[in-house]
């Protein structure tokens, strides 16, 4: 570790560190409040959905007061907090309920008297992808000054950063253990290059749930054209992109506006975006880079691979039947929206993003349900799901803390975790079924399905090909959106791109090797 700073600097730094960024820093601290959740006092025994055998090995300890301050950004001044508890007197629970809220105050309160500690958050606003922020960090951290214990970032900034030299390997800490079920295990697998692992998400991560890539149906659309039970489908393995294309095309379309084509103005059978190309690439089980033991490898040419872009395909560039928000930017800012419109209105059978965009539906008439993304085939073993690398965040040490802080901060981040699972992910949950007119178990069932398959791939995280910014031109990701609107052949625009994605995955595998 670098040398050590003083908590007297840090107090100073939190001042005035950041100040570049171009916003004022807001530091909050969690009320001396006691909190109930869903009308019930929540206990202060374990987590109830943490099993007998599994054991929380960190000790009560008493910090005396000390401030833990997690470092955390959005790109909105409508800034919703997974770290503390929210004002929402304006009524804006959109993003997050009055439970969900009341759940953070009682998860902190807990970790407060478990560590003795005081929990804080520096917010600062900046963009969500190479932002002020993240250029913040590097250089405070460069410098040797970056006076906060935790950040939460993007899943785009945290991998950045990451490759250069930002952020402690959690694995080598003795108190942290990212196999535990308060740690999302997919997404740890998935991003822990030869036993390292620089970032994390789980239980405490509201963002990262909300950044879950997700299918919607409409309950009344599918009763009324003789669909069969869709959630039966998902728990028999059969829910896949042929049977999801059988479907749309089942449910048909109509041109209500007479102009000849099928548009937002029109009934389809599914509505979506240009992200479905990662969401469905990424539910298949193909992934743009591979991690065999240590060695990163380009995996997006395979013979799968190409089986599995040819079969979505299918669906994605029949605009008959499915209708694209990318292809309506000239009409609104926010096309979205108008795509959206299609599914509360009833005019679409399934409609795609992540599990954000629920709250949209509040007003809807027809009773809707969730799905997590179809599986390739039969054949597969799980249903995955895409965390969303730029809505979605990631938690990680900065590496310039010393030993003790080091510790300290894992200690707090751990604790954070385990005393969310029946807090702040239960709610969670909670506030995502609310917005269903039905609110059964299958829905239950569904939600924990998706949030237990979430994760990401590493081609995603470093953007491989872009060489380490926006440039998307060269990008292999970006590739999936340019082959769903049917310009080029997998095989011709993949050599195109191959030589840019190898050189940036070099330099990523250059930093994890030993």
């Amino acid at each position: 570790m670098k040398k050590s700073f003083s908590l007297i600097l840090a107090s100073l730094l939190l001042a005035v560190s950041f100040a570049s960024c171009g916003d004022t820093a807001d530091i909050s601290s969690a009320p001396d409040t006691q909190s109930t959740v869903s009308g019930t006092t929540v206990s202060d025994e374990a987590s109830e959905q943490v099993s007998e055998e599994e054991k929380f090995r960190i000790e009560r300890q008493d910090f005396q007061g000390k401030e833990f301050i997690v470092y955390s950004t959005d790109d909105t001044d409508n800034f919703m907090s997974e770290i503390m508890p929210n004002d929402l007197s304006a009524g804006n629970t959109e993003f997050m309920t009055e439970n969900v809220n009341l759940a953070i105050i009682e998860r902190n309160r807990r970790v407060e008297e478990h560590l003795g500690i005081t929990i804080k958050e520096m917010f600062v606003k900046s963009g969500r992808f190479n932002g002020p922020a993240m250029q913040e960090i590097r250089n405070n951290a460069m410098g040797n000054t970056l006076g906060v214990h935790l950040v939460a970032l993007s899943v785009y900034d945290t991998g950045a950063l990451t490759v250069q030299n930002t952020f402690v390997d959690l694995n080598s800490l003795d108190n942290f253990d990212s196999s535990a079920s308060w740690w999302d295990k997919q997404f740890n697998d998935e991003v822990t290059v030869n036993n390292k692992l620089y970032f994390t998400q789980g239980a405490l991560g509201i963002y990262g749930m909300n950044a879950t890539s997700v299918v919607f149906f409409n309950k009344n659309a599918a009763r009324e054209y003789g669909l069969p039970d869709l959630y039966s489908l998902v728990k028999d393995g059969e829910w896949t992109f042929d049977k999801i294309y059988e479907l749309v095309k089942q449910y048909g379309n109509e041109d209500l506006d007479q102009n000849g084509k099928i548009d937002y103005r029109d009934r389809a059978g599914y509505v979506g975006q240009n992200d479905d190309s990662w969401n469905f690439f990424y539910g298949s089980g193909e992934r743009i880079v591979d991690d065999n033991n240590g060695t990163l490898s380009l995996t997006m040419n395979t013979p799968r691979a190409n089986d599995v872009i040819d079969s979505m395909n299918k669906m994605f560039r029949d605009r008959d039947n499915y209708v694209c928000a990318n292809d309506y930017f000239g009409v609104s800012g926010t096309p979205l929206d108008l795509t959206a419109k299609m599914f509360i209105d009833g005019r679409a059978l399934f409609f795609s993003d992540n599990l954000l965009f629920v709250h949209k539906f509040a007003a809807m008439e027809d009773d809707f349900g969730i799905l997590p993304v179809p599986k390739y085939n039969k054949e597969q073993e799980k249903y995955m799901s895409l965390i969303n690398c730029w809505s979605g965040n990631a938690f990680a040490i900065p590496a310039v803390l010393a030993d003790d802080e080091v510790n300290f901060a894992s200690l707090c981040l751990q604790t954070m975790a385990y005393y969310s699972v029946d807090t702040v992910k239960k709610e969670y949950i909670e506030r995502t079924l609310k917005y269903q007119k039905t609110k059964d178990e299958e829905s239950v069932d569904m939600l924990n399905l998706i949030l237990d398959g979430r994760g990401v791939d590493l081609g995603f995280v470093y953007n491989v090909g872009s060489h380490g910014n926006t440039n998307n031109s060269t990008s292999l990701p970006w590739l999936l959106h340019t082959l769903m609107t049917g310009t080029g052949t997998l095989a011709s625009s993949y050599e195109a791109r191959e030589g840019a994605a190898q050189a940036d995955l070099d330099d990523v595998a250059a930093f994890y090797k030993d």
